[in-house]
């Protein structure tokens, strides 16, 4: 009977995995497919951002009737074909005036009206 037991919590645990793999392969949203307006929610790119990535060829998308639907799995690809690299912008011992700067313009006077 013990054997028993110990069969039936590895197919719960094995059913449990299965659910979180799931999980991890479908949207969020719980569709293979995503609407524009859905894909923007999720990610928090403008859907004007998405739309010349996809006009760009670098997002694909489908448009089966009016309505254009991106895959779960390219919209995840295209996100982590892009990371962000955090490369420092200066020395710590250098500063560096960037253009429109105040440092590179003059600052305009301050009016004082009087009180």
């Amino acid at each position: 009977m013990e054997g028993n037991v110990g069969v039936q919590e590895m197919i719960a645990w094995l059913r449990m995995l299965v659910a979180r793999i799931e999980r991890f392969t479908l949207s969020p949203v719980g569709k293979e497919y995503l609407t524009l307006e859905e894909a923007s929610k999720l990610t928090s790119i403008p859907e004007s951002t998405l739309r010349e990535k996809i006009r760009q060829g670098k997002l694909p998308a489908f448009k089966p009737a009016k309505t254009l639907l991106i895959k779960w799995s390219d919209l995840r690809a295209f996100i982590e074909d892009h990371p962000v690299v955090a490369t420092p912008l200066t020395k710590p011992h250098e500063v560096v005036a960037l253009p429109g700067s105040s440092r590179t313009k003059k600052l305009r006077p301050v009016r004082r009206y009087p009180r």
